[in-house]
């Protein structure tokens, strides 16, 4: 499978090879959001979502998660529970933010490493917690790239602890890692979560 670039498209998906119900590879412009809510696409079940009725994914599928750096990828709970998506785009290890969407498969997962750090979408959150997460994005990447790193939709959450990693990784102010995520993804963060990247500090 390939076709994974380091920023996605951000209005639609090109999903190179379709099956149809005639069993002839077709062409289709996917929407980001249609690949988000569609778990039956991503697993290669027939799509019930218009125009994709009937049809079967079954390969080159562009996925909706961006690459921060050539190891670190943020994504959504969606991508990292597809082991279609996951292997194609060469996942070791993952990281899930978000304890409700943790895999259910966690055991079976073909992948090195697999841990979860729940942080609230939110202010609140224990900076110990964070600085945990920010230090799996480290040992993560290095020990068993390429890292997938998820929340919910990969907006908040995901983009401050890749911050922080890149914080302390560069030694860049938050408002550089900040932008350079933004360069690569959409993000968008909620009120109150960006405090954990206005407290962080870097160990001496």
């Amino acid at each position: 499978m390939s076709g994974y670039a380091p920023r996605a498209l951000k209005d639609s998906v090109r999903t190179r090879r379709l099956i149809g119900a005639s069993g002839r590879p077709r062409n289709f412009t996917v929407t980001r959001a249609c690949i988000r809510r569609c778990l039956n696409l991503l697993n290669g079940i027939p799509c019930n979502c218009s125009p994709l009725r009937g049809v079967f994914l079954v390969a080159n599928m562009v996925a909706a998660m961006d690459w921060i750096t050539d190891t670190i990828a943020i994504g959504t709970y969606v991508e990292a529970h597809n082991r279609v998506v996951r292997v194609g785009a060469g996942i070791r290890s993952i990281i899930c933010l978000d304890a409700a969407v943790r895999d259910p498969d966690e055991p079976n997962l073909d992948i090195d490493d697999y841990e979860v750090v729940d942080l609230a979408d939110g202010p609140g959150n224990d900076p110990r917690t964070f600085d945990r997460a920010v230090r799996l994005v480290g040992e993560f990447s290095m020990q068993s790239p390429k890292l997938l790193v998820h929340c919910r939709a990969g907006r908040s959450r995901s983009a401050v602890v890749v911050a922080g990693y890149l914080m302390r990784n560069r030694h860049w102010s938050s408002g550089k890692a900040m932008a350079f995520i933004a360069a690569h993804r959409d993000i968008q963060l909620t009120p109150g979560i960006e405090e954990l990247l206005q407290s962080f500090t870097q160990p001496s």
